[in-house]
């Protein structure tokens, strides 16, 4: 499988043609002839909404952004859990502005009664300027983050949501109290 990205600055809306050649005899090669360079629309804030609700919805996690999320309740103050994880960095658009990459990440917390009514919402908009060497860590390890939610009274699942604004893109974890310890 081969693949390859496109430079922000050669999307010029025409189409490309594309010539994938092997040099190994009695293979078939299969491809696209080409593709149309479109640059990417910023997603409209009714995009964003929808894309926010359906993942809050949803029964099950949604893996467009990786997402990693450990969760433990703590003693003090009562009802009160710990989430600690990291959002993956590959699906996110991040700027490449001559050495440094930057993108903004929206990280919600939000706590459902066992019927999926909302209780209780909080965000960090978490704006990310890297230098190209953190990039390529980051890549490997994700960007942490570490929060203490008090529990609303008849809370049964904790959802953690990270969104791309300008893509977008969900990633969702979907935590059931009962699960944890």
């Amino acid at each position: 499988t081969l693949g390859f990205y496109v430079n922000a600055s050669s999307l010029d809306g025409k189409f490309h043609e594309l010539k994938v050649q092997v040099t190994r005899a009695g293979l078939m090669v299969r491809y696209p002839r080409g593709y149309f360079a479109f640059k990417d629309e910023p997603a409209s804030k009714n995009e964003r909404e929808e894309n926010f609700l359906a993942a809050i919805r949803n029964p099950l996690d949604s893996a467009a952004i990786s997402l990693l999320v450990r969760a433990v309740r703590v003693d003090q103050p009562p009802d009160t859990v710990q989430v600690a994880g990291s959002i993956g960095l590959k699906n996110l658009e991040m700027a490449d502005q001559g050495g440094t990459r930057s993108g903004v990440v929206d990280l919600y917390f939000i706590e459902q009664d066992a019927t999926g009514n909302v209780l209780s919402q909080a965000s960090t908009h978490l704006r990310l300027k890297l230098t190209e060497q953190q990039y390529q860590e980051y890549l490997k390890s994700g960007i942490t983050f570490r929060d203490q939610l008090q529990l609303k009274k008849g809370t049964a699942v904790v959802r953690v949501v990270v969104q791309d604004p300008a893509t977008s893109e969900i990633g969702s974890v979907i935590i059931p109290l009962a699960r944890i310890e």
